[in-house]
């Protein structure tokens, strides 16, 4: 997500991402902002491009930022510019990304004469918009999440749908189903986030359209309840899209099992319809359905 951003002549604050393998996610946050001013020598000077510049400061003292947000440089003869932080706290410097213009005078200070081992002062951090370092665990918990419910929900309905076949309840679930894996993964999203988080005419907004997370999470069972809220759109749409597969398979195993003779035997043996169908035709149309779960596990990476 872009900050706002100006040309440097104007003394505001410019725009740099992070380092291409920093694994990120955008958040938005109250104003922050330190009017404080702290010394920082010059450490590293390196060229990216022929235009772009990449400066690293060494604060002098504790400096806590989140990356994506912008500090303001001063030099000595007070001449001062803003530039946003590309790197993370955890890195121990403040990497700049500076574009190197025609008539910049901080950066073409910085470039031309290559202040090296010069002090500065540093102003900030400011800036609403920055970046919260990701958790690797985060995709397995949403992609072990959506399997469960998908792969709960295809069976239980293709079950009743297999057992009841040609009932309403079979030509509803079985409709719905192909419909929804037929919809593109995009569009169902974004349909979801435009009627659930941003809310749409007397629909209220009532789930978060980003993050996995809110940015002042609380701990304990508040905070599995905030992490539970950002994952429902999400998870919602994967399920939606996938447990068509599932529901069908199990559908036709166990229409197919329907009609063998131990079914039948069971039948006139005076069992009860649901004993029959938990009992006995339940657990021998499952071998399908079992082997395409674990087959089909592995697309879940890349549906995320």
């Amino acid at each position: 997500m872009r900050c706002a951003v100006v040309p440097e002549d104007k003394g505001q604050a410019r725009h740099a991402l992070p380092a291409d393998d920093a694994d990120l996610n955008t958040a938005l946050a109250g104003p922050v902002g330190n009017d404080t001013r702290l010394a920082a020598v010059i450490m590293e000077l390196t060229r990216l491009s022929d235009s772009v510049l990449r400066v690293r400061l060494k604060p002098a003292g504790p400096f806590e930022y989140r990356a994506g947000q912008f500090i303001t440089i001063f030099r000595s003869d007070g001449l001062a510019r803003s530039y946003s932080i590309a790197s993370l706290p955890a890195e121990g410097v403040l990497e700049l990304h500076v574009r190197v213009l025609v008539n910049g005078r901080m950066s073409r200070w910085l470039a031309d004469e290559s202040p090296i081992g010069v002090e500065v002062l540093i102003q900030g951090p400011s800036g609403e918009c920055f970046y919260l370092g990701g958790r690797e665990d985060q995709p397995l918990l949403l992609a072990g999440t959506g399997l469960v419910i998908a792969v709960s929900l295809g069976l239980w309905q293709g079950i009743h749908a297999g057992w009841r076949h040609g009932s309403r309840f079979d030509r509803f679930s079985t409709g719905t189903s192909l419909v929804l894996w037929s919809v593109p993964t995009f569009w169902l999203g974004l349909l979801l986030l435009m009627v659930f988080a941003a809310g749409i005419g007397p629909i209220p907004g009532i789930f978060p359209t980003r993050g996995s997370s809110s940015v002042d999470k609380p701990d304990g069972f508040a905070g599995v309840l905030d992490v539970a809220q950002h994952m429902v759109l999400t998870c919602l749409t994967l399920v939606a899209v996938v447990y068509a597969q599932y529901l069908l398979v199990m559908r036709s195993s166990v229409i197919d099992e329907v009609g063998q003779d131990y079914i039948t035997t069971a039948r006139a043996k005076g069992l009860r319809d649901d004993d029959v169908r938990r009992k006995h035709a339940v657990p021998n149309a499952l071998l399908p359905t079992v082997t395409l779960v674990f087959m089909g596990s592995d697309s879940w990476s890349a549906v995320l």
